[in-house]
């Protein structure tokens, strides 16, 4: 789980290209190389001024802190926990990527959203999983546009 706050300009045009990316990525096995190597956050860390990173395996997280320390990376924030609580002490974000399949939208991630916020998350129904694109509007309410099917992994 992914969080960013405070965006560069270039941001938003990015954005788009890391969704295409998670896409690219979505494929892979479990023990596929790279995994838990902390690659999307260090494209994030690229993109944006802050991101924040919450991992539920504490040797993943590990492994990629001590990886992307030695890259020089110094505005991420890592914590071990379950993503589905999100990181409200630093909340609200501008952007949430979500990295593992839901059955419902996370309603304590949609909080944690800015007002014209998005989190781009697989959402499975009816035992199909699509990447989904949501937008937090006024009270909490969301706009969601469904983008292309994918295969995640759950969201515990």
């Amino acid at each position: 789980m992914i969080f960013i706050r405070k965006k560069k300009p270039t941001l938003l045009k990015n954005f788009i290209w890391f969704v295409l990316v998670v896409i690219n990525q979505s494929h892979l096995a479990k023990k596929s190389k790279g995994r838990g190597s902390g690659f999307q956050t260090a494209i994030l860390a690229q993109l944006a001024k802050k991101v924040y990173t919450i991992e539920v395996y504490p040797e993943l997280s590990k492994k990629a802190q001590k990886l992307l320390n030695k890259l020089g990376y110094q505005n991420i924030k890592y914590k071990l926990g379950d993503g589905k609580l999100g990181w409200q002490e630093f909340a609200p974000f501008d952007k949430i990527i979500v990295t593992a399949a839901a059955s419902e939208i996370p309603s304590l991630l949609v909080e944690q959203l800015k007002t014209d916020g998005k989190m781009i998350l697989p959402l499975e129904t009816n035992r199909q999983q699509y990447l989904v694109l949501l937008r937090k509007l006024v009270d909490n309410r969301v706009e969601l546009k469904k983008l292309v099917p994918v295969r995640f992994v759950a969201l515990g």
